[in-house]
């Protein structure tokens, strides 16, 4: 799940979840607004960060308008950037918001592609609707029933070698780095 963490007006870190709407980085508190503000509003935004669907899945783009704005320390060229997780982003005025999309590993029902798609461990084709986990890290997919328990059965990804764990919490916070 996407989210933002940001210090608020007493230093403390706390959390912004990111929803299909977005979000705008503006000015003055507070800091996060969900959904998007236009450039005639009151409280100044200096950047919006949108959620855009890619063949290769889900991603999280920053766009702004607001010149001394860094990502990782970086200017923005032409004022967007696709978002990797763990992404410092620091304003204009010098606050720090970072970015995390935490993908974890989760049963889900396979969706129905237009090509077949083999699991990462029996090579077997995965049929539409049956319970599947995709790799978080590098998106292979397994099975994940009682008679093909193919991601917890090994104690990691065939593919990238991620832990296939489900009992993630995904709870990374800025202080870890």
């Amino acid at each position: 799940m996407a989210h933002l963490w940001v210090r608020d007006a007493a230093e403390r870190l706390i959390e912004a979840q990111l929803d299909g709407a977005g979000a705008t980085l503006a000015v003055e508190p507070p800091f996060v607004h969900a959904g998007l503000l236009d450039l005639g509003s009151a409280q100044r935004p200096w950047a919006w960060i949108l959620p855009v669907r890619l063949t290769s899945g889900d991603a999280w783009v920053l766009v702004t308008t607001a010149d001394g704005l860094l990502v990782n320390g970086a200017s923005v060229p032409a004022g967007i950037r696709v978002f990797d997780s763990r992404d410092e982003v620091r304003g204009p005025d010098g606050r720090i918001v970072f970015f995390a999309d935490e993908r974890l590993a989760r049963i889900e029902p396979f969706p129905d592609v237009d090509r077949p798609v083999r699991c990462g461990r029996c090579t077997c084709e995965i049929e539409p609707a049956v319970a599947a986990v995709r790799c978080p890290a590098c998106g292979a997919w397994y099975h994940e029933c009682s008679d093909f328990p193919c991601w917890t059965s090994v104690p990691f990804c065939q593919a990238c070698g991620h832990a296939t764990g489900l009992d993630g919490d995904g709870r990374w916070t800025p202080e870890e780095s």
